[in-house]
């Protein structure tokens, strides 16, 4: 099943107690850090918008893209009037995508470059990113961090939560494939609504993990210099109890 298709209606919900706000203030710290003039910026799975509203509300010309239509549409109907003029979301494919356009910066967020399974899939996205910078332009994104995810392996989840009009349950199954650096996360989610009526969805996700020398690689194959390497959220290096890293680099 494409992921986040039906799963969408119930996105914002799940990540309600998600912050979005320090995270996007985390994410232009770091583009701060290296490029005090970074101006306009191209997310890549944006999803339904949550980061780009705070990015807009900080003076950022935003551009989101995410692979989901019905996404697009959510950021689309919530984006705020006063953000407008800052903001715009399109359908789009990070390994495809060509708008004919320079950002100063790209980023993409919540381990979007995790969703590229392949070695082929990983360089197509990153070269999507070339493509789309100004000379010395910031790319940013963070990724599930190999050594983390093999020291503390992922377990079933089982999250619980009400909603306007309904009671969700999603329980998320994961499998590991480390001949390919794969998780299958297995989503199963039990929609009660106040109608009585119910409905089950069941996605999976396959998620890479990555380790730092594979994406160093990567990114001098794709004319980039990496600037930085953080725990997400974090000013610390990524260690064996880090999940999720962060990588700053620079177009060359």
């Amino acid at each position: 099943m494409k992921n986040f298709a039906e799963y969408a209606a119930y996105y914002n919900a799940l990540y309600e107690d998600k912050d979005y706000h320090s995270e996007a203030k985390f994410v232009s710290k770091l583009l701060s850090e290296h490029g005090p003039e970074v101006k306009t910026v191209l997310n890549f799975g944006c999803g339904t918008g949550k980061h780009d509203f705070v990015l807009g509300e900080s003076g950022y010309q935003i551009t989101g893209v995410d692979l989901s239509a019905e996404m697009v549409n959510e950021a689309i109907k919530n984006t705020p009037d006063n953000l407008k003029d800052k903001l715009q979301f399109v359908k789009g494919d990070f390994r495809t995508l060509r708008l004919n356009q320079k950002y100063d910066a790209v980023t993409a967020l919540f381990h979007v470059m995790s969703y590229q399974n392949t070695n082929e899939e990983v360089l197509a996205a990153i070269q999507t990113a070339r493509a789309h910078l100004r000379e010395e332009g910031l790319f940013t994104f963070d990724f599930w961090y190999g050594p983390g995810v093999l020291s503390d392996p992922p377990v079933v989840r089982i999250k619980k939560l009400k909603g306007k009009d309904f009671t969700l349950t999603r329980i998320a199954q994961p499998e590991i494939h480390s001949d390919k650096n794969i998780v299958d996360v297995n989503y199963e989610l039990i929609v009660m609504h106040d109608d009585e009526t119910a409905q089950t969805i069941n996605e999976t996700h396959k998620m890479r993990y990555f380790f730092l020398p594979e994406m160093a690689f990567y990114l001098k194959s794709c004319s980039f210099e990496m600037l930085s390497v953080k725990a997400w959220m974090g000013e610390n290096k990524p260690g064996l109890n880090t999940w999720n890293a962060v990588i700053t680099a620079k177009a060359v």
